[in-house]
This record gives structure tokens, sequence and C-alpha cells, in this order.
């Protein structure tokens, strides 16, 4: 259950260290760098992405805000749902280790399976931690989570429901794909859509129709 939890808003992703305010022109030119590569991540777009996650990461060396950039590779790794490279949290523990950022330290240990400290785990971390699926469904509702949250954590309650009630797993789903439509967020879309399809097997339904939507959202994907 731990690697359905892995889940981290925009706003806890990236802050100001070492006392820089949150408003400071470093901090707003760097983490809107890695807002845009968010998206284009989402989006299907990888080239543009990585462009535009190592502009964030070369704002934040700029500065010497080594807490970001730890954070950036965090949220690098999460965002990637459980295909996340270890040398990435590699890099983020060595940034995290040059500054003592004590939560960053933190966030590794728990994103690595390693033994953590949960009264230093950041939020949302320290909320997830130890939830059962029907907990992380709940917590997509709560309003100071972002839409990129909360169809990650309607995602991951969905596969958590697949195997012993796929209904319930196809309904979450369905939510998550609304909101990854409304955003165009064509990686989550084939990842909602491969959900409902093993959800729909398991109920004996008929999957041809979500089989040609996910071919469809693929060919566009592989020409980028």
């Amino acid at each position: 259950m731990r690697n359905l939890i892995i889940i981290l808003t925009l706003s806890a992703l990236i802050y100001s260290c070492a006392g820089k305010p949150e408003s400071s022109p470093d901090f707003l030119y760097g983490s809107r760098f890695f807002n845009v590569y968010m998206e284009n991540y989402l989006k299907g777009e990888p080239k543009v992405a990585e462009s535009y996650f190592y502009k964030a990461e070369a704002q934040f060396r700029k500065v010497d805000s080594l807490c970001n950039l730890s954070r950036i590779y965090i949220g690098r790794y999460v965002l990637e749902e459980g295909d996340g490279d270890p040398a990435v949290l590699e890099t983020a523990k060595k940034y995290a280790d040059l500054a003592a950022c004590t939560e960053e330290q933190q966030s590794v240990l728990f994103l690595s399976g390693q033994k953590y400290d949960k009264d230093k785990l950041p939020e949302p971390f320290r909320s997830i931690q130890g939830a059962d699926r029907e907990k992380i469904a709940d917590l997509a509702d709560r309003s100071e989570f972002d839409d990129i949250t909360k169809t990650r954590l309607l995602r991951n309650a969905a596969i958590g429901y697949i195997i012993d009630s796929p209904v319930r797993s196809e309904e979450l789903a369905e939510q998550a794909l609304a909101i990854d439509k409304y955003h165009g967020w064509s990686l989550n879309l084939l990842r909602d859509l491969i959900i409902i399809k093993n959800a729909r097997i398991k109920q004996g339904k008929n999957t041809d129709d979500i089989a040609t939507r996910i071919e469809l959202i693929k060919s566009v994907m592989v020409k980028n």
C-alpha cells in the first residue's frame, strides 16, 4: 500500500528555505518553471517538460536554494507514480543532505521505503502515511489539495479496489478521468483508462471501447 500513496501537492512541493520569502522573484521563477514542467509532463510532452525541469533546477542552483532543489527532484520522482528512477531520489537526498533539509530528508526516506520519523515528515505525507484506500479516496475531497494531487489520490485508491471491489475502482477512476480531461493531462488519462479497463475486466464487462481509447492516446503520445 505504501507505493499507492506516494503523492505530493504543488504547494507543498517547493518552498523557500533559509528564511527566503516565497514571494521572492527567485522562488517565483523556479516554481513557475517547475509548474510548466509538470503541466507538459502530464500532457505527454516529455521533451518540453525536461527543458523546463532543468530551468527550474538552474534557477534554484543560482540562488543556492538547496532545499528547493531537493524538492523538485522529490516531485519529479512522485510524478512518475511508481515508475520513478531511484537515482532521482538519490539526487534529492544529495541536495537535502548538503543543507540539512530535515523534511526533504524524511520525504526521501519515506519514498524509498526506509525508516522515517513521522513527526518530521511534511504534509501531505504525514496525513497519508498508513492510510487505507478509503481514506485516500476521501482525501481527494480536501480543498487544500490541487487537482494534480486529487487525481493521483483517486487513481491510487482505485488501484486498491480493483481486486475485491472493481465497481468502486471504476467509479474512482472515472472521477480522476473527469479531472484529467478538464486539464488535458494525456498521461493521466492513459493511466485512468488502464485502471478502468482492468476494473471492467474484473466485472466481466466488454472493454473494446476502452482499449480503443487507450490506443488513440498512445498513438499521439508516441509522436511526441
